[in-house]
């Protein structure tokens, strides 16, 4: 089976034993972002519409992203509003 990792374009071949390139890209990130997601989906909001999920992607998107500085959310997500 081929897999190609979203951003990065790299194919992996779980098949021959590929699992990630030289760099460490392939798919574990994506399938990680979309575990959270559906954690979130599930235990938080429980349903979201068809209306509303970019408005849910874009929320999780924001939490993967900014994972490794948590201290820092917060503050840019609220510099992020106009004044």
């Amino acid at each position: 089976m081929i897999l190609v990792a979203f951003t990065s374009g790299v194919k992996v071949n779980h098949g021959a034993g590929f699992y990630a390139d030289k760099r460490g890209a392939g798919v574990n990130a994506m399938e990680g972002f979309w575990a959270q997601l559906k954690r979130g989906i599930n235990g938080t909001h429980i349903h979201v519409s068809a209306k509303h999920l970019p408005k849910y992607l874009g929320e999780f998107e924001y939490r993967h992203n900014m994972r490794a500085v948590p201290h820092l959310m917060l503050d840019r997500m609220m510099h992020s509003f106009a004044r």
